[in-house]
């Protein structure tokens, strides 16, 4: 950290009653929930390119399975497929705003 952050985060952490920890965690915790959405939006982008809907999520990852290149729920890349699935429903409401 540099020196200005630094005794910048720790005037804050005074301000806010708070250890540089606590601060430290609440920001990396953000960073990665911005990280997470920013996924999210990604695969938003890519069903909307698509135009695939909420019904063509399930048949598409049959199918993938089918042919061995989609995970299961137990498989290590199956947080890829929520990821998914919740793009799309996420998207579905904002379809309806435009």
């Amino acid at each position: 950290m540099f020196p200005e952050q630094l005794a910048s985060t720790e005037k804050l952490s005074k301000v806010e009653h708070r250890t540089m920890s606590e601060l430290i965690r609440e920001t990396l915790r953000r960073y990665q929930q911005e990280k997470r959405w920013e996924k999210v939006a990604r695969f938003q982008a890519k069903a909307k390119v698509r135009n695939l809907q909420e019904s063509d999520v399930v048949p598409l990852i049959k199918h993938a399975r089918r042919d061995g290149r989609f995970p299961r729920p137990h498989d290590p890349g199956y947080a890829r497929y929520e990821y998914f699935r919740i793009s799309v429903q996420l998207w579905r409401p904002m379809q309806s705003d435009h």
